[in-house]
């Protein structure tokens, strides 16, 4: 069998592909607000391959056969989604894809315990969304920032 290390690269690739909406792969993917992985056979490595893959512990788990599905909530979705909590709370809400994508890949990588670097342009919502999710994982963070305008908005604005 492959190190971990070399199996943990690939599923952050997989889980990448998954958070844009375009699986490459049907065993790891999001619907419907849902993370959802399927692991077939390999009976004997189903723990390791569920902890590799960062499976919450609240996550549903379901046995039929040969076959372990795993589902969690999207935090993205749950909160930046066309029905999420902004759009509940916000009139005119729009819908910002490329927020929602960056916040998955925070999801992901806190699950997997793993790192995410995230390039995306301004107006994207990248303050919000991480902190967002820190904030829906019960997490803390230390968030460091490059210039004092940018500390003034997520102290003043964005995090409350």
């Amino acid at each position: 069998m492959a190190s971990n290390e070399v199996i943990r690269r690939l599923l952050r690739r997989m889980w990448e592909s998954a958070c844009k909406d375009a699986p490459e792969r049907p065993s790891c993917h999001l619907e419907d607000g849902v993370f959802k992985l399927t692991i077939t056979g390999n009976r004997d490595n189903w723990a390791n391959l569920v902890q590799l893959n960062g499976v919450p512990s609240h996550a549903t788990q379901t046995i039929e056969g040969d076959t372990l599905r795993c589902t969690w909530p999207s935090h993205a979705d749950s909160i930046f989604g066309a029905d999420g909590l902004m759009a509940r709370a916000l009139p005119g809400y729009t819908v910002r894809s490329a927020q929602i994508h960056m916040a998955r890949l925070v999801q992901r990588a806190i699950e997997m315990h793993d790192i995410a670097i995230i390039e995306a342009g301004t107006g994207t919502g990248k303050s919000f969304a991480y902190a967002a999710i820190c904030m829906a994982m019960d997490k803390r963070v230390v968030i460091s920032t490059s210039n004092k305008a940018l500390q003034t908005q997520l102290y003043t604005k964005d995090i409350p």
